[in-house]
């Protein structure tokens, strides 16, 4: 296994993972394709051991995160693996983990199965009703959550262990998920609880088996001959919901309807009791979501944060982001940083201790030699900048469009004012607005061999050019610059230039607007307000 670590691929008992490209994979005939992919490859260049722990074989990857080679694992403090036991004999051995053999295996796409048990990749995976017990938080599309990275890594690190007909997944340091009753435990309740669980499993097998003798028995409906047992037996399975009269009458103890007596009947006549009583339950839902919906408004008009329409979605108009409507995620939001930072430079609450950017800026003016566009390159507007960075217009404008929930607003970060869509192309032509992007200063920040487009727009207000996005005070700036989202903004930018190039390259006539900022800077100077 020692090839799959070595190329960064988590090896789990059915699952496996690539921790630079962030993908999964379900079986090593498609780890083997990846593993030849150019833009794999290319990833796996730019990596280095991290300096101070390269005896230990440790790289730093995407989110604050480390995996070990030779453990083949994903962790966040790289000083307490390296005290672990496992990890100091793998070391001193020269070695590499053996990849775990596996109880489970895949029956066909959808099945995964335990010994004689056999089960949907929905409950391998953790998924209950609509929550992922295995991430211990509610899910959207199912497709979507079990192939997202953090879910893979969480799957691919835990471990599936069977014993003595026992089915069950070790989730993190004391929790455990029953593949029998498919529910959560900590070890001691796991213990306790495998009594309940097999006689709730025999029990609800000897119900299907007696529901389909009953369903032999009374499929014509014709009970002269039926043995007194069987009919005793069966009435007593269904006396919470029937009054039976004799072997040939039912009486529905909640609606006084007279039923005949077939499993049929009876079973479509409980179902429909339970259907209205799902609808209750749904109209009481709707009643408390409302209760909810507005506690949430409640408390986003005293944090600035506004719920559209439908009440789905949030907005915060101090930090210019979206959020789902859901009042522990605003808390979350209004408790962070971001907002806090946002919050501070407004003087609304008190100043803290930030630390100051530590590396050098320039004027725009000064680090800008060549800018060439714009030009549309994939339905967007872009420009290109000496010959390397390739930017939106709007973002290199230092506009942002969408706010608020109105596709017809945009927001200019460097005057700091909300306009319309036609007063936006008015604006951007103006000399004050011209001026306030020309004065912004140029971060010069580099994430490996890649330039990062970091403007200081006011003191302590940073803007990401790839993202389009603002940031309080250096740490929450680097936080973001570290985040999966603006690493993929920053490849699709270096996507967009290079598709530039080759544009360039291939038709030369068509190239224009091609001049020296200083010049442009001037021309723009002369425009009137």
């Amino acid at each position: 296994m020692e090839k799959y670590y070595k190329n960064f691929i988590l090896c789990g008992e059915l699952n496996y993972c690539c921790v630079l490209c962030q993908e999964g994979f379900n079986d090593i005939k498609n780890v083997e394709k990846h593993l030849i992919w150019d833009d794999h490859r290319n990833n796996i260049k730019k990596q280095e051991y991290v300096p101070k722990l390269k005896k230990d074989f440790i790289y730093k990857i995407i989110e604050d995160r480390f995996y070990c080679e030779i453990c083949n694992l994903v962790f966040k403090k790289a000083e307490d693996h390296i005290r672990e036991s496992n990890h100091r004999d793998l070391k001193i051995a020269k070695t590499s983990a053996k990849k775990r053999t596996s109880c489970a295996k895949y029956v066909d796409k959808f099945s995964i199965q335990i010994s004689d048990q056999k089960f949907t990749q929905a409950r391998w995976h953790g998924l209950n009703d609509a929550m992922c017990l295995l991430c211990d938080e509610p899910f959207g599309m199912l497709m979507r959550h079990i192939t997202s990275y953090s879910h893979l890594v969480k799957l691919i690190q835990s471990e599936t262990i069977s014993e003595n007909g026992k089915h069950y997944r070790k989730q993190g340091t004391n929790n455990f998920y029953c593949f029998t009753c498919f529910k959560v435990f900590e070890k001691e309740g796991l213990d306790a609880h495998w009594t309940d669980c097999y006689d709730n499993v025999k029990k609800n097998r000897e119900k299907k088996a007696f529901k389909e003798n009953i369903k032999k028995t009374l499929k014509t409906g014709k009970k002269n001959n039926i043995d007194s047992d069987i009919i005793n037996e069966f009435k007593s399975t269904k006396n919470k919901y029937y009054n039976f009269d004799g072997v040939t009458r039912a009486i529905c103890l909640l609606c006084k309807k007279e039923v005949d007596l077939t499993i049929d009947a009876l079973d479509k006549h409980t179902m429909y009791h339970k259907k209205l009583n799902r609808q209750n339950l749904y109209q009481q839902n709707f009643i408390d979501n409302g209760k909810r919906r507005a506690e949430l408004a409640d408390y986003g008009r005293k944090n600035f944060i506004k719920l559209n329409q439908g009440g789905s979605k949030g907005y915060c108009t101090l930090c210019f982001v979206y959020m789902s409507a859901h009042i522990k995620i605003a808390k979350q939001h209004v408790e962070g940083t971001l907002h806090r930072g946002h919050l501070e430079l407004k003087g609304l609450i008190t100043e803290q201790k930030h630390i100051n950017f530590p590396v050098q800026s320039i004027s725009q003016e000064i680090f800008i030699s060549v800018m060439q566009g714009t030009y549309t390159v994939d339905d967007m507007d872009v420009v290109f900048i000496n010959n390397g960075i390739c930017v939106h217009l709007l973002s290199f404008m230092l506009v942002s469009r969408n706010y608020n929930f109105k596709n017809d607003m945009s927001k200019c970060f460097a005057c700091n004012v909300t306009l319309t869509g036609f007063d936006m192309i008015k604006h951007t032509k103006k000399k004050e607005h011209i001026r306030n992007v020309n004065k912004s200063k140029i971060l010069l920040i580099s994430s490996g061999c890649e330039d990062e487009y970091v403007r200081e727009i006011r003191p302590n207000l940073y803007h990401c050019g790839y993202c389009n996005s603002i940031f309080p005070f250096w740490e929450s700036l680097v936080k973001h610059l570290k985040t999966l989202y603006h690493a993929e903004q920053r490849i699709k930018a270096k996507v967009l230039g290079i598709k530039c190039i080759e544009m360039f390259k291939k038709h030369p006539d068509t190239v224009r607007n091609m001049m020296e900022y200083r010049k442009r800077t001037e021309t723009d100077a002369s425009i009137e307000e």
